[in-house]
């Protein structure tokens, strides 16, 4: 009589506990999700130098963007990047293209921009997973940072 009152109150212990830790665990994927998309740094690139102040320059870059009807999901100046929304293509599996500029202080009156288009992949079904981590496309990154240098006025 013991043992089951004791294995009823063990299993009606882990019963309660459960939908908490299943909570647990759907936050923690849910913000694994949220963080995969989040704009990262990736090395290479364009490099192009700008004869004017860098907030000049910052500002100059993120109105480019704007009229290129490019969502601005970052924009800090402090860190000088700047990065577009991500852009979903696909339909179960998922590829995902932004923008992403860094501005580096040369000088005072010289600016240093580095351009690179990053690519990302998932797969979304039933549930969704994270991105992969961002690739340099080199094949969409040369025409943006052309058309940035061009508004922007680089070298």
């Amino acid at each position: 009589m013991k043992k089951r009152l004791l294995l009823s109150l063990v299993g009606l212990a882990a019963f309660s506990l459960t939908p908490s830790m299943f909570a647990l665990s759907h936050e923690a994927r849910e913000q694994a999700i949220a963080d995969s998309g989040k704009p990262v740094a990736v090395s290479g690139g364009v490099k192009f130098e700008v004869p004017l102040a860098y907030d000049e320059v910052f500002v100059a870059v993120v109105t480019v963007l704007k009229k290129a009807d490019a969502n601005i999901a970052l924009a800090d100046k402090d860190t000088g990047v700047i990065a577009t929304e991500i852009v979903i293509t696909g339909g179960w599996k998922q590829t995902g293209t932004r923008t992403v500029v860094s501005l580096i202080r040369d000088t005072p009156t010289q600016t240093i921009v580095k351009v690179c288009v990053t690519t990302q992949k998932r797969y979304k079904a039933i549930q969704t997973e994270p991105w992969s981590d961002p690739v340099l496309d080199k094949a969409q990154t040369g025409p943006a940072a052309a058309a940035i240098k061009t508004a922007v006025g680089g070298q």
